[in-house]
């Protein structure tokens, strides 16, 4: 029998290595587009470039920009051109501001109620209801709420395997998920910690939050808590009643669904990230006193 020169073999083994490594180098930056592919298309796209992120929506001009530097983020709306700071002392004051709002506003339709005929009661007992499930810290979902478990299931998604799993909330079944490895995508550590860092601080300000203002955050983020891609995840309609949420979705209503539809990593101009000068500095403070409909005002601030 014949046996290899070890230094050959040694060699063989580095020049493989080589080309692998070249094959897949580490994207300098990264863009992901999001949305549902059977329900509208796509909704944000995701720009990560040194340490920064921006989250564009794709039906308006407002782009979320979170600064890994600083732990900062903003809201900066080029339609209007207003930049809105974001911090969890912020948030909680709007908070405060917007459930004791809506909650005296539902005092006052309470009153309303016996006063009313039979058909129009009905109808803002629809309303109150929406009003009621809004307006408490429920009901979207964010991933430190969830929790993942690997099927072992690997399906190829953007010619990499990525593993199906279950996904629960407070132990109860929820979902599934699709979840890849993000160095396999070229991903860099830099760019992938600053994906990390977006998802924790989205999820420390909202945390508590109505769930009707915490979905202005999007219910589910970029990665799962082990640090892997959120590729895909999906709500079980069959579950929905199961989990107390109400007797399945409404009529017309789709399960919650949000996937990763693209992926590349060409290079991210560095304007999404910029915060002009000229634009109006506006405060998450500007939220309607007690007593007025609704809180109306409040829900608009960053509404999408």
């Amino acid at each position: 029998m014949d046996f290899e020169d070890p230094a050959r073999s040694l060699l063989a083994i580095a020049i493989v290595s080589a080309v692998f490594a070249f094959a897949l180098p580490a994207r300098a930056d990264l863009t992901l587009v999001l949305g549902h592919p059977d329900g509208g298309g796509p909704s944000h796209q995701v720009h990560v470039k040194e340490g920064r992120v921006a989250v564009v929506n794709a039906f308006d001009k407002r782009v979320l920009v979170f600064d890994g530097a600083d732990n900062s983020a903003v809201v900066v709306d080029h339609a209007r051109k207003e930049v809105t700071g974001l911090s969890r002392e912020a948030l909680e004051k709007l908070v405060v501001s917007m459930v004791e709002t809506r909650r005296q506003y539902l005092a006052d339709l309470e009153k309303r109620l016996d006063e009313l005929p039979k058909d129009e009661r009905e109808k803002l007992r629809g309303v109150m209801d929406f009003l009621h499930l809004t307006t408490e810290p429920r009901g979207s979902v964010m991933p430190a709420q969830l929790r993942f478990e690997g099927t072992g299931d690997l399906v190829d998604r953007f010619g990499e395997p990525a593993e199906r799993a279950r996904v629960f909330r407070e132990e109860q079944p929820w979902g599934t998920a699709l979840l890849g490895d993000w160095a396999k995508y070229g991903i860099s550590e830099s760019d992938h910690a600053a994906l990390m860092s977006v998802q924790a601080f989205f999820d420390e300000i909202s945390r508590g939050m109505p769930s009707e203002l915490r979905a202005q955050f999007g219910q589910v983020g970029l990665v799962a808590p082990d640090g892997r891609l959120l590729l895909e995840i999906r709500q079980d309609e069959r579950l929905i009643e199961k989990n107390g949420e109400g007797e399945g979705a409404a009529e017309g209503e789709e399960p919650f669904r949000l996937e990763v539809m693209a992926m590349d990593g060409k290079p991210v101009e560095s304007g999404w990230f910029e915060v002009p000068e000229d634009f109006t500095r506006m405060s998450l403070f500007a939220v309607p006193k007690p007593g007025s409909p609704a809180g109306a005002e409040a829900d608009g601030i960053l509404e999408k």
